[in-house]
């Protein structure tokens, strides 16, 4: 009877939903909007202008 109910718990936790297409859309184009974002922010810093003595 154990083994029953472990077989069935195992197939539970093995058989999880996979996310749809829109799920996975939507969550790569929030992790490509945040890049973007971090991209634009590090062209918009001034650069630090290179030392003529060499320091």
């Amino acid at each position: 009877m154990r083994a029953i109910l472990l077989l069935a718990c195992m197939s539970l936790v093995a058989c999880q939903r996979e996310p749809s297409f829109d799920e996975r859309y939507a969550k790569t184009q929030k992790t490509l909007e945040q890049k973007a974002a971090a991209i634009d922010r590090q062209a918009a810093s001034p650069t630090p202008a290179p030392n003529p003595s060499g320091e």
